[in-house]
């Protein structure tokens, strides 16, 4: 495995994927109310070793990759989700983030605080500007984004659905320029079906 990614919070140890996690990996991206804003139609065991499979090269910062981390209790080292970190060809200076978390681990702020602490990791350890992520509108993380400081405000939009869903939310933000901690920059833009993205 290549660069070594171990992130904290009071709950969570964010960290590289294992071939152990494969069985956790697929019980929650595999049910239907996880896949349903994914864009996976379902996830078998061969999905979960070919994504652990697929990191074990990636180096993190390298434009055009993903790196994907476990999302692990921090008192009893439990898988309970994964957040991706995509950092795009052509701009060093933003990343995109995914996150899926366990059903059974919903409502209780573990999203909220994962990205927090990806954000610190890409803004201070990595030097980024900007982080954003695409969700389907239908999946607002209205709690998550409450729960993290994410003001509301127009940004750049995208056009990418989720399984023929025309709506689409995206998170963005800066933290260089405008000081102050990483969650405090983070805005949220929805459009909504039909709304001309």
């Amino acid at each position: 495995m290549k660069g070594s990614v171990e992130l904290s919070s009071a709950r969570l140890r964010l960290r590289r994927l294992r071939p152990d996690d494969a069985g956790a990996i697929c019980a929650y991206r595999g049910l239907p109310e996880v896949a349903r804003y994914q864009s996976w139609e379902s996830f078998t065991m061969d999905d979960a070793a070919r994504l652990i499979a697929s990191q074990r090269e990636v180096v993190p910062n390298t434009p055009g990759s993903w790196l994907q981390l476990a999302l692990t209790l921090a008192e009893s080292d439990q898988l309970v989700g994964d957040c991706g970190i995509r950092f795009p060809d052509g701009d060093e200076r933003q990343v995109e983030l995914g996150i899926s978390l366990s059903p059974a681990h919903r409502g209780r702020g573990l999203a909220a605080e994962a990205i927090e602490s990806v954000l610190r990791y890409a803004f201070d350890a990595l030097g980024k500007h900007r982080a954003w992520a695409v969700t389907d509108a239908q999946n607002e993380p209205r709690g998550c984004s409450a729960a993290s400081g994410f003001g509301r405000k127009p940004t750049s939009s995208s056009t990418r659905g989720s399984k023929g869903v025309g709506a689409v939310s995206t998170f963005s933000g800066c933290s260089r320029e405008s000081g102050g901690n990483a969650a405090d920059h983070l805005a949220l833009k929805t459009n909504t079906k039909g709304a001309g993205v």
